[in-house]
């Protein structure tokens, strides 16, 4: 069932729903690892695209993708626990999608928990190489081409 009621939208570092989405990928993808809150934070947080599903004044979903000429790296992608299962994931994923080919981008690739695997093939990313450890759990790259040419 999709939420209509969640809103989408980019926002930058300076803007006070930040702190709400790194709280988020802290709570979701960090803290069930043991790690502390703040391993979340990366150097290129500035110069990434940040976007955010919004259930009235809460972070509930988000996404971050670091830009590498035509290409980068989807990542930092979380859904609070109980918006899990309707649709908000797909959403984040096609309203970046949009976003990146729009400008230009031909791309995208990232490193998926083996959980998520599944949930980014139906998205139309395929796994490239062998599996690999990164904070201690098993990924894979994965790509998907989003535009042709140029």
């Amino acid at each position: 069932m999709e939420n209509s009621e969640i809103q989408l939208k980019f926002i930058s570092t300076a803007e006070p729903e930040y702190a709400k989405e790194c709280r988020l990928r802290a709570k979701i993808l960090r803290e069930p690892l043991g790690m502390s809150q703040g391993t979340e934070i990366f150097p290129f947080e500035k110069e990434a695209l940040h976007l955010v599903a919004m259930d009235g004044d809460m972070v509930i979903g988000c996404l971050m993708f670091r830009p590498e000429g035509k290409t980068g790296r989807l990542l930092q992608m979380a859904v609070d626990k109980d918006y899990q299962k309707q649709g908000i994931g797909r959403r984040l994923v096609w309203t970046l999608e949009s976003h990146l080919l729009h400008d230009g981008f031909h791309n995208i690739y990232l490193h998926a928990r083996l959980e998520a695997v599944p949930f980014y093939e139906k998205m139309g990313y395929r796994i490239e190489g062998k599996p690999f450890k990164e904070i201690g759990i098993w990924h894979r790259q994965m790509r998907k081409i989003i535009a042709t040419g140029n």
